[in-house]
Order: structure tokens, then sequence, then C-alpha cells
């Protein structure tokens, strides 16, 4: 019968000593002073970062804040399901170190899906075109020349308008808000499309 007892009391020690340590790290971890010196110190992990963590492996003693869905996280929604729905308006138009943002303060766009976009002034209507297919890229550039341009509008015959005449890529595109930039390096021009 000792035989027995003994292996049950020596797990049930254990087990004690295990949570006591765990209590002690807690406690540890409440008090601010000794929290940075245990992230540190157990920082040197081997974890893989995985395909969202952009593989880097282990950590770097802090703690990531809680991240949530929100607008400014990139949309995996085609452009044309974006740009379709609602109206919009040019929200920053910059071009090299010109800001034209407000001649298009009067300007509401819609992008219809059949290809037509109208710019409405106040009830003056004028109709243009836009398309979109998937741009070239090289080391995360786009191909200026050779490639099949990405944004490109064709409205108006007088400026503002006409200076919306430029072929883009889409850089960056939420629900909301979307960020264009002109392909060819000369014309440096950035326009951000706002939802209404």
């Amino acid at each position: 019968m000792r035989n027995i007892l003994t292996p049950a009391f020596f797990l049930f020690m254990s087990a004690g000593c295990l949570g006591l340590v765990s209590c002690q790290k807690t406690d540890v971890l409440k008090q601010p002073a000794f929290a940075d010196a245990y992230a540190s110190k157990n920082s040197s992990g081997s974890g893989g970062g995985g395909s969202t963590g952009g593989g880097k492996n282990g950590g770097d003693g802090t703690i990531p804040p809680t991240t949530t869905t929100t607008d400014t996280t990139t949309s995996q929604l085609p452009v044309a399901d974006i740009v379709t729905v609602g109206k919009w308006k040019v929200s920053s138009f910059v071009q090299g170190k010109d800001n034209n943002t407000s001649q298009f303060s009067k300007y509401i766009f819609t992008f219809n899906t059949d290809g037509t976009m109208i710019a409405d002034d106040n009830g003056d209507q004028t109709i243009g075109y836009w398309h979109y297919q998937e741009a070239i890229f090289y080391y995360g550039l786009p191909v200026y020349g050779s490639s099949p341009y990405g944004f490109t509008m064709t409205i108006g015959s007088s400026l503002p308008l006409t200076s919306l005449n430029e072929n883009y890529f889409i850089s960056k595109k939420t629900l909301t808000t979307i960020y264009i930039d002109s392909i060819n390096p000369n014309e440096n021009a950035h326009i951000t499309l706002s939802k209404l």
C-alpha cells in the first residue's frame, strides 16, 4: 500500500508546485517593473510568424495590440465592387507639390457598372468613362508604358475634370476610401476618393 500511495502523492505535490509557479508568474506580470523583464527574458521563442505574421520567428518582448476589423483595413473586394456602390467625392487631389483638392469640392461622382461615370455639379452632369484591370507590377512598382493600366478615367473637356484623365493604379482600397496614384512617375498625381 505504501508503494501505491507514493506515486499518487508525488503527482499531487508536483501539480501543486506547478500551480504555485504559475501563480507567481501571474503576480509578477501584474507588476510593471517585472512584466518588462519577464517579456524580454521570454522573447526569444522559436515560433513561426505564419502567413499573416510576416514569417518572423520569436517575439520582440511586447504584447501586440488587439486588432479589430476597421475601415482602414485593405478590402479584399475587387475595385469594381467597391466603387460602383454609392456616390463618391475627391477628398484629396495632389499633383507634385500642388494641392488641387478644392477644385473638386463641388463634384459628386457616380461610377456605374457599365463603365460610365458621372460628375455631378449641383445638377449639371458630365458623363465620362472609367475602367479597371490589374496592372503589372515589378518589384512592387507599377510598370509604366508596357503595363495594362490599373484604373483609368476619361471625363470632361475642361479643368478640373480633365486632370482626372490619366492612367492610375489603386495603391489601397477600403469600403469607403480608394487611394489612386498615377502610373507615370512624371505625373506624380495622388487622388483619394471617399464615399459619401
